[in-house]
């Protein structure tokens, strides 16, 4: 169960906006701000867990093999902003050669690195040469006049080590944890270097900003004018990102927008918001009316329509509603959980939005959150179950002998030098098998390889400026390795205390 603790707090006039700074540290309290029509109080909020127990349940498996589609041509894309495809590096240019050096994931940091731990304040040239590929941008900065809103954040994460641990012979021996702890510094140094740099909303639109908030979920922050605010509070207020505004109220109902800049799936705000653990009754803001995020589940219920993607819809429900809630559309069909996964099972993996991964997630949110409540797999929670557990299997086995995952996605092996698009592929890749394998088999050879590999790339190349969209899965990867495996607090406190 989750709770909501409020305190209202005097807010502060909001001021122009200048050029983003992100290299400035953190502030020790949340950012304030007011509304476009005057003072507002800044709400800070605390979120407080209370797991369930766990559940042990074991089904027969119900065989289902990886299909092999023809990928569409806009395979993965999930990336409306973007001008020049998931593959090409900036400015258009052929990547530079570069040879691979594996690090092995076992050996202690350098001192002068295990030192930066303290705090890394500028990016240097990556040590490879690889020239940083920066975003030919040119936006204009509007005034961001808004109110943040922070809330405080939770000290740990629910038990999610639900998964029944047999069936997973492909992967090796877990390794000792006490043998992982230069993992844990490769992962946490990466983790800081990016987390001291938040993004700007002159520089991004509301779809920027929700892919930067995946990263650090309630502790994301980011540049609006002059303020560091909190990013989940910013979007939930309808604040001004690039001039473009997610949300907007007709009528009295809560409408959220998609195209360029703003939604690229139906249900998307909402899967974001319940990747970041935000409560059912945190409020929204929009044109002047208030709503709460159970507004927004709702309006995301109406809106299921068969033979659509519903993927986003599939991570937002399983984590917000019971795994027996059922309701009626617009379109008057009748829709349950076990309704929505099997609509998602009968459409196809290859093609779908970035790799198929995010169908995947979906797919297994629904079956952890079975799980958790309790019940057993039956149906078509069953079909899910083993149609994850083989493709988990499938995806291993494309893995490159550097740790990274294919940068074909999950149609065949490939290993693209492109870094840009190494951190797309793996980071989504291993961002859904950290959520979906069990605690133990995190610390299998074949995982640590590929944390090792993203954690060192993305540390190695920190002067690129990544696309914000793989850059947000691929540092959400890291962040749930560090909360699952050496047990970081999902907020403040902990290794982020000095953040």
């Amino acid at each position: 169960m989750i709770s909501l603790v409020s305190v209202p707090t005097q807010a502060q006039d909001p001021e122009s906006p200048p050029a983003p700074s992100p290299s400035a540290p953190a502030p020790s309290t949340p950012s304030q701000g007011a509304t476009e029509s005057g003072a507002a109080p800044r709400v800070s909020a605390r979120l407080i867990f209370s797991p369930p127990a766990n559940s042990s349940s074991e089904t027969p498996g119900v065989t289902i093999v990886p299909r092999a589609e023809t990928p569409s041509a806009a395979a993965g894309a999930d990336e409306p902003e973007r001008e020049e495809p998931a593959t090409a590096p900036r400015g258009g240019a052929e990547p530079s050669p570069r040879a691979t050096v594996i690090v092995d994931p076992l050996a202690e940091l350098p001192q002068e690195s295990a030192d930066g731990l303290g705090g890394y304040r500028s990016a240097t040239r990556p040590r490879n040469e690889l020239s940083p590929r920066v975003a030919s941008r040119h936006l204009d900065q509007g005034r961001e006049d808004d109110p943040p809103r922070a809330f405080e954040r939770p000290s740990s994460l629910p038990d999610v080590n639900v998964w029944p641990n047999e069936g997973y012979e492909y992967l090796g021996e877990p390794i000792e944890m006490e043998r992982l702890e230069s993992l844990k510094a490769r992962v946490r140094r990466t983790l800081m270097h990016y987390h001291q740099r938040p993004e700007s909303t002159a520089e991004y639109s509301p779809w920027g900003v929700m892919h930067a908030l995946i990263a650090f979920g309630a502790d994301t922050e980011i540049i609006a004018g002059r303020r560091r605010v909190n990013a989940i509070g910013w979007l939930c207020w309808n604040g001004n990102c690039r001039n473009q505004r997610l949300m907007s109220a007709r009528g009295g109902e809560l409408n959220v927008a998609e195209g360029p800049g703003l939604q690229g799936h139906e249900g998307q705000l909402l899967a974001m918001l319940a990747q970041c653990y935000v409560p059912a009754d945190f409020e929204l803001r929009v044109d002047g009316s208030e709503f709460t995020v159970q507004d927004l589940i709702e309006y995301e219920q109406r809106t299921c329509k068969a033979g659509t993607e519903l993927t986003f819809k599939l991570i937002a429900f399983s984590h917000y509603l019971p795994p027996d809630a059922a309701w009626v559309a617009d379109t008057g069909e009748a829709w349950d959980i076990e309704r929505l996964i099997q609509e998602e099972i009968k459409q196809p993996i290859m093609g779908a939005a970035c790799g198929g991964t995010h169908r995947l997630m979906g797919l297994t949110y629904a079956v952890r959150y079975r799980r958790l409540a309790g019940l057993p797999l039956t149906g078509e929670w069953e079909r899910a179950d083993q149609y994850l557990r083989d493709y988990q299997q499938y995806a291993m086995s494309l893995q490159n002998p550097d740790g990274s995952f294919s940068t074909k996605w999950l149609e065949r092996r490939e290993a693209r030098e492109d870094s840009q698009r190494r951190i797309q592929t793996t980071g989504h890749i291993l961002e859904w098998m950290i959520y979906s394998l069990p605690e133990e088999r995190l610390r299998s050879p074949e995982v640590v390889r590929t944390v090792n590999y993203l954690a060192q790339l993305m540390w190695d190349e920190r002067a690129t400026k990544w696309e914000i969209g793989p850059k947000g899965h691929a540092l959400h990867a890291l962040n749930l390795y560090d909360q699952r495996v050496f047990g970081a607090p999902l907020g403040q406190g902990g290794p982020r205390a000095e953040w």
